[in-house]
């Protein structure tokens, strides 16, 4: 018994020993290779809004509170929900210009998410645009639109999306255009533009005519009615259809806008006043498949 008590003794010793020279040790190299943090990184970090989105192109906002106090050649208008208070708050704290920040939000081009009038296939799966359009380029008939199943409503970090009726719908008040749902729309029916813009072409089909009918009721049919009747530069015509300068639209009016709108005979010509004022009353219903 004793030669036990004695041997548990000595194990109890050494250990103790090991662990206090262990721990010796790591607190004199906590000190010998300390690495000086420079406080203007802690600084940045706090003005930052925290929403760790990934939009300025760095990994969170530690990332780029780091990369915009320490390189010189990192802007301080990387935060888009942070916008342009926090450009100048960065400007600062860091001693650079304040380069102005862009005011962007995500725009749908797509009048017909979801398309349930015309399905290509069943699907029975996960409740998930990414796993939907993994099988077969998703179960619409339009492979070009929205498929409606809301990743981007519950990757949103700001709650600026909900859906509706396989719509989603985006609040203005709260969208940041920090591009988290823009970068992971599988179908890339969402986009970044400017705040100001006034008009979208809602539809993401390429083709024409027939060819869109076919497979949505509300696609555009790259008529070119707005390229040719609407103001100079602002409806394009291109490989990808028919779209629209964003920035060229800043400042159009009603006056200009409404009669190229009902001219447009699938309807897919709208204005962003409207579309902000219906997101607005729309936005407050409970996002679908949230329990998922």
């Amino acid at each position: 018994m004793d030669s036990l008590l004695r041997d548990a003794f000595t194990s109890t010793a050494v250990f103790t020993v090991f662990g206090v020279v262990a721990g010796l040790a790591l607190a004199y190299a906590a000190v010998r290779f300390q690495v000086e943090v420079d406080p203007r990184v802690a600084a940045a970090k706090e003005a930052l809004p925290g929403a760790n989105c990934g939009a300025c192109g760095f990994a969170g906002c530690e990332g780029y509170a780091e990369a915009v106090a320490t390189d010189p050649d990192v802007p301080t208008n990387k935060c888009a929900p942070g916008g342009s208070a926090t450009a100048q708050k960065l400007a600062g704290i860091t001693g650079k210009a304040a380069a102005e920040a862009g005011d962007s939000v995500a725009i749908l081009r797509c009048a017909n998410p979801g398309s349930p009038q015309r399905p290509k296939h069943l699907y029975r799966g996960l409740p998930s645009c990414a796993a939907s359009n993994g099988a077969f380029g998703g179960a619409n008939a339009c492979v070009y639109g929205c498929i409606g199943l809301g990743d981007c409503a519950l990757a949103c970090p700001f709650g600026a999306i909900t859906m509706l009726e396989s719509r989603p719908v985006i609040d203005y008040r709260k969208c940041t255009g920090c591009n988290t749902c823009v970068a992971l729309c599988p179908k890339k029916v969402l986009s970044l533009g400017p705040r100001a813009a006034t008009t979208v072409i809602a539809c993401n089909n390429p083709e024409k005519g027939a060819s869109v009918r076919a497979v949505c009721e509300k696609g555009c049919i790259s008529c070119q009615l707005c390229v040719r009747k609407g103001p100079e530069g602002v409806y394009l015509a291109t490989e990808q259809g028919i779209r629209v300068d964003l920035v060229k639209s800043i400042g159009l009016g009603e006056e200009t806008l409404t009669p190229l709108r009902e001219a447009c005979r699938p309807k897919v010509l709208h204005l962003m006043a409207e579309i902000r004022e219906t997101n607005a009353s729309l936005s407050g219903h409970k996002i679908q498949g949230e329990q998922r």
